[in-house]
């Protein structure tokens, strides 16, 4: 899901004159003709005297040949960081456009409007915005990410009432809506440290594989499992993912390190081997890569942080000042690594704790001040 974004951004680019619609697959070539349906479950494509369907995830991008004016204008005013204008210059678009062709660009006039109102440090006018978006294209292309960016101007307003409104919207609709509703809500109970209810909110809809949502409930099922730390549920649920070929980067990333921290718990109880075990399954999610901007870095920034810790511990264990300097510099570089992409961040902070420890600034391995 995360990918749309992109896709819609690429609107902006279009060329404004162009008379065909373009469609380029993940596989095969680009479509050129006239697009007739575009929700979140996928288009529909007028091209070469033939229909084609694509699913959402066959999609890489696409291109609308016929923006409308002033939704024009307000991307030059957007890009020119008049904001005011831009938000004018939306209104104007919504009010411009007709029933069939323009509910089409309606839903990205809508977004495009919400982020005018954002970056003109209107809130409440951009949730708002939002409202009136998910009651007016209840199944558009960019649904799940303009309400998300509408819980999060909420959530960063410490407004959770409006959060859950729009959330409460989501959850109201029909699948796939609905199910990335129940995530969002997921989401917030996670935010509250409701681990237990974030679990219950998801393992409802994480294994209905046949709704876009799937993967996304999946991973905030693991991170939920991790935060109530319920290893007997997490260790056959990241298992299973892990053996299973094709599963998604991001999936494979959470499962990796809730592993982990399954094999990390083993540890604790005694099972020398586990720390060993733990490693190679942290170093697994590192090696997946840093997620993208947009997403959450939790499964990354705790392999990082927590990866960090199995050396110290797996040098310590070893007994040889070699072995303990060796482990030191390993856990320090991966400790410099969150701090420098994470700073702002709870895992800054984290990383940055432990490093002080590791390196003589005062406290111990695991961060506790002595």
């Amino acid at each position: 899901m995360i990918q749309r974004l992109a896709v819609a951004l690429a609107l902006s680019a279009c060329c404004a004159f162009a008379a065909d619609d373009v469609v380029r697959p993940k596989t095969g070539a680009e479509l050129k003709g006239k697009i007739t349906r575009l929700e979140i479950d996928g288009l529909t494509i007028e091209a070469g005297g033939a229909t084609k369907t694509l699913r959402a995830d066959e999609v890489a991008g696409f291109t609308l040949g016929d923006i409308p004016s002033k939704q024009r204008d307000a991307e030059t005013a957007m890009n020119g960081r008049n904001f005011e204008e831009a938000v004018k210059s939306y209104t104007a678009a919504l009010g411009e456009l007709k029933p069939g062709r323009g509910d089409m660009h309606r839903q990205f006039v809508y977004q495009g409007l919400v982020r005018a109102l954002k970056a003109k440090n209107d809130p409440d006018a951009a949730i708002e915005g939002v409202l009136k978006f998910l009651k007016e294209c209840p199944k558009a292309w960019n649904y799940v990410e303009t309400a998300r960016e509408g819980i999060d101007v909420a959530m960063q307003k410490s407004n959770d009432a409006k959060a859950k409104e729009i959330i409460n919207a989501m959850r109201a609709a029909a699948d796939p809506m609905k199910g990335f509703g129940a995530i969002e809500h997921a989401r917030m109970q996670i935010k509250g440290r409701d681990f237990g209810g974030a679990q219950s909110t998801l393992s409802a809809i994480a294994n209905n594989n046949n709704q876009p949502y799937a993967t996304d409930a999946k991973v905030w099922l693991i991170r939920a499992m991790r935060g109530k730390k319920d290893t007997a549920s997490l260790d056959p649920l990241c298992k299973g993912i892990v053996a299973t070929k094709g599963a998604p980067a991001a999936l494979l990333q959470a499962a990796c390190s809730g592993l982990g921290d399954a094999l990390m718990e083993k540890a604790k109880g005694g099972d020398k081997s586990a720390i060993h075990d733990a490693i190679l399954a942290y170093a697994q999610a590192i090696s997946i890569g840093p997620p993208p901007k947009d997403s959450a870095p939790d499964d990354y920034a705790s392999a990082l942080l927590n990866i960090a810790k199995c050396y110290t511990q797996a040098g310590q264990a070893a007994g040889k000042p070699e072995a303990v300097v060796a482990a030191k510099s390993k856990a320090m570089g991966y400790y410099v690594e969150v701090m420098q992409k994470y700073s702002e961040t709870e895992w800054g902070a984290a990383a940055k704790k432990e490093y002080d420890a590791l390196s003589g600034a005062g406290g111990s391995p695991d961060g506790e001040q002595k």
